[in-house]
């Protein structure tokens, strides 16, 4: 069972757009993350294999590897981590892979605070609703 505050994972080879969307995502949420950023998508991996991330959120064009790709390595890692992919220029053809390979929310740049709002509410609604799942299990076990 996880509990907050979340720890997030934020991938973006631009230092400062992920340092705004960081800052915004601390003043909207109060104590729901602890966010760890990287500029070095394989530093990132190694960092969300070895630790409790919740949430993954990934521009989708990097050097070396893009979001798509850190999306997929995620999610295979089977741990339930929620990704959210972060775009200038989204095409249908890149947002259908990405759904298929079971992002959780998109973020278009230039940031629009709405639409960050939202999407990250419903990934934290995504979550808590399972975490009461498993404290009802855990509840069912223990009495």
């Amino acid at each position: 069972m996880f509990n907050k505050p979340y720890l997030m994972v934020m991938v973006d080879d631009q230092e400062d757009l992920s340092d705004i969307l960081s800052e915004y995502l601390e003043d909207m949420c109060p104590g729901a993350f602890t966010i760890q950023s990287f500029h070095d998508p394989e530093k990132a991996l190694e960092f969300i294999e070895n630790n409790p991330v919740r949430i993954v959120v990934t521009d989708v064009r990097m050097p070396r590897m893009n979001g798509d790709q850190i999306n997929l390595r995620v999610k295979q890692m089977g741990r339930g981590i929620k990704t959210v992919i972060i775009t200038g220029n989204m095409s249908y053809t890149k947002a259908v892979t990405c759904y298929n390979d079971g992002a959780d929310g998109f973020i278009q740049k230039p940031f629009n605070p709405k639409e960050i709002r939202t999407t990250f509410q419903r990934v934290l609604d995504c979550m808590e609703s399972w975490e009461e799942v498993f404290r009802k299990i855990a509840q069912s076990r223990a009495g």
